[in-house]
């Protein structure tokens, strides 16, 4: 289908309404992508999401028998959206940030947009997270036919199935404008029966094995954007009034049910946040071991430090051997010379006559003190 044929109005803020081929026009890209949820179309890059948007679309009635069709298919009918970043693919948009709206529904959507950065953490010494930034090269394996939007880690993930059906089946499910062939029924049949069954039914399911090096392009792992914008939706769902219905009957061609969506973008917060991942700092590393160290094995670091200095201490022993009993066996017993006998012999006889004169001062003040009682 074409973007007119299910967009029926469109109205920016408080506007006036306009009409869908109008809205197709002003709005939404002319190219249409075919996803896993049907035809999409994407709003462009300069659209000014701030002053709200409210969308009418018309779908056909699809009358499913609940006993036969699985639980997906009925929730799958509607009409699926997405907010994201310019560098996701619609593709990868549905399957990852993808919500579904069944009919007959009045969807008031609040968006919340938040930007995380994690730049520095490419340069950190602990804990380094390599990120990819605008302008880094990257593999064609790891962005399989999605250049054209950019990189991100959604459009990486979403490429690996790619990458499974362009090396075993030569055909794509992301895009219909590259060189190979979009997948038919009876691939996504062989591959939905390979890898996304349990038990596989088809007597030759697809093996990996078969394409060298397939296995090491889908194991490795896909970097992560270091500037990414993510957006948080609320969505609130009401069913449509029968005096909405009734004022659409007029904008759909004559003979056509009105079975219609209304879907109302609005900015919930004109906040913007932005969160910026930061590397560890070196001194509550040290202080996170040591914690952990002081808790399991009852050691801190300044223990660890003392340890160090002893064993430094024990091999500089053992190695220079410049220790106490070292140093006094190269030094050797003391030995004394004639000179040194000779000055000790004469401090003895000088101690000698001091205590004598001494001893005899003493006697004459008690035989003084004695005759002066006498008498």
């Amino acid at each position: 289908p074409q973007c007119d044929q299910v967009i029926i109005e469109c109205q920016i803020g408080r506007e006036a309404p306009q009409d869908g081929k109008t809205c197709c026009q002003q709005l939404f890209d002319a190219k249409p992508h075919l996803t896993q949820q049907g035809t999409c179309f994407a709003t462009k890059s300069q659209f000014p999401i701030s002053a709200g948007l409210t969308v009418t679309t018309q779908h056909e009635q699809v009358i499913m028998d609940s006993e036969i069709a699985s639980q997906d298919m009925l929730s799958a009918q509607g009409i699926a959206f997405a907010v994201v970043d310019s560098n996701i693919s619609p593709g990868a948009a549905l399957r990852t940030h993808g919500v579904t709206v069944q009919p007959d529904t009045f969807a008031t959507i609040g968006i919340s947009p938040t930007k995380v950065d994690n730049s520095d953490l490419s340069i950190s010494l602990i804990g380094r997270q390599s990120c990819f930034e605008a302008g880094d090269h990257i593999d064609s394996h790891l962005n399989m036919n999605q250049g054209e939007f950019g990189y991100s880690r959604e459009n990486c993930m979403f490429g690996k199935m790619d990458l499974l059906a362009t090396s075993l089946l030569d055909c794509s499910f992301v895009l219909t404008n590259t060189s190979t062939q979009r997948c038919s029924p009876v691939n996504s049949n062989v591959y939905s029966n390979s890898f996304l069954t349990t038990h596989p039914s088809s007597p030759n399911p697809l093996k990996i094995s078969s394409v060298p090096g397939l296995q090491n392009k889908l194991d490795e792992e896909c970097p992560e954007d270091c500037l990414q914008t993510r957006y948080s939706i609320s969505p609130i769902l009401a069913d449509l009034s029968d005096s909405f219905k009734q004022g659409l009957r007029d904008k759909v061609p004559s003979g056509a049910g009105v079975n219609a969506i209304v879907l109302k973008f609005y900015m919930s917060s004109m906040d913007y946040t932005v969160i910026k991942n930061r590397p560890q700092p070196f001194l509550q590393f040290v202080a996170e071991i040591g914690g952990i160290m002081a808790f399991f094995l009852g050691i801190s670091v300044i223990t660890l430090i003392e340890c160090c200095c002893y064993c430094g201490f024990c091999m500089k022993r053992k190695c220079v051997g410049d220790g106490p009993a070292e140093v006094q066996q190269k030094r050797g017993p003391q030995v004394r010379g004639p000179e040194s006998e000779t000055v000790i012999e004469q401090e003895r006889t000088r101690w000698t006559e001091e205590y004598k004169r001494e001893m005899q001062e003493r006697a004459q003040q008690l035989e003084a003190n004695a005759s002066r009682y006498v008498n």
